[in-house]
């Protein structure tokens, strides 16, 4: 998936908590098929998960976000996956890693509820709960909590490299990203993000909204961002339930369509060749702005 990927094996992961985490090294390890694009995760027993970056330039950013959603799960109204082991690969460079509790269920891009609606309003009061924490001196903004235009001239370079390799249909997209520029950017206080709310990182079970998982991309800024299960996890009535329950201004939601944009010219020439699931998750945002254009 990425040409940087570090490889780790089964007996490194033994090694590591044999001397970190002894009381989980005989557990049995079973690789997940899907990890997420920036992380590494394996079925440890059956009562947890052991997690590693998947690149050496993540891992900083790894240990940070290990330790705010430490600070943040126990103010959120869904089940967060926290830590309850962690250490370092001996590699080099070395890589962190973290042993976190498994939370049983299903994720949405597996198995979304008919009752799209229950999911749409517990994602809500989650989100609602999310943005009310204050930031003591939290992440600075990110590439997905700050403004847009910096972001520019990536986003026409991955528009124009999706046409070189033959990707078509990328023209709401672009306008759903210049629809964004033009938009007032966010000006109130940052807010917490969870900064990846797409269909694999919720768990569902028994037809609910269950926890909020992979935490990779948490960062303050504006709030736009994690409007985007608008577009990539829920259909048009629960996509408008949803946001009527967050209430968000026309230029947020413009901003949030222009993330959606963002994401799939980013993901569709990069994963065209390596990751189907995120193409398919591209193509869906991508219909869904087209579908629901101003």
């Amino acid at each position: 998936m990425h040409a940087q990927t570090i490889p780790v094996t089964e007996a490194q992961i033994r090694d590591a908590l044999s001397a970190a985490a002894p009381a989980f090294a005989g557990l049995p390890i079973t690789p997940l098929a899907h990890g997420g694009t920036e992380t590494r995760v394996f079925r440890l027993g059956d009562y947890h998960q052991f997690r590693t970056p998947l690149l050496a330039s993540t891992a900083q950013a790894f240990v940070k976000q290990t330790r705010w959603v430490a600070w943040l799960a126990p103010q959120l109204p869904l089940d967060v996956p926290r830590a309850v082991a962690r250490g370092q690969f001996a590699t080099d460079p070395p890589l962190p890693w973290t042993i976190q509790h498994w939370i049983d269920g299903t994720d949405a891009a597996q198995a979304m509820p008919a009752d799209q609606d229950d999911v749409a309003d517990r994602l809500a009061e989650f989100l609602v709960a999310l943005r009310q924490i204050s930031p003591p001196d939290g992440p600075p903004a990110s590439t997905r909590g700050g403004p847009l235009a910096p972001q520019d001239d990536a986003f026409r370079a991955a528009i124009a490299e999706g046409r070189a390799k033959g990707i078509t249909g990328l023209e709401p997209a672009i306008a759903a990203w210049e629809a964004g520029l033009a938009a007032q950017p966010w000006r109130n206080r940052p807010v917490w993000l969870h900064g990846d709310l797409v269909p694999g990182n919720l768990i569902v079970r028994d037809g609910h909204l269950q926890a909020v998982i992979d935490w990779s991309f948490v960062t303050v800024g504006d709030p736009a961002y994690d409007l985007i299960p608008a577009w990539f996890v829920f259909d048009g009535p629960a996509r408008r339930r949803f946001l009527d329950h967050l209430a968000p201004d026309d230029a947020t939601v413009a901003r949030a369509r222009a993330r959606v944009a963002w994401q799939c010219a980013l993901a569709l020439p990069y994963y065209i060749d390596s990751n189907p699931q995120m193409v398919r998750l591209a193509r869906r945002g991508l219909d869904a702005i087209t579908g629901d254009a101003p």
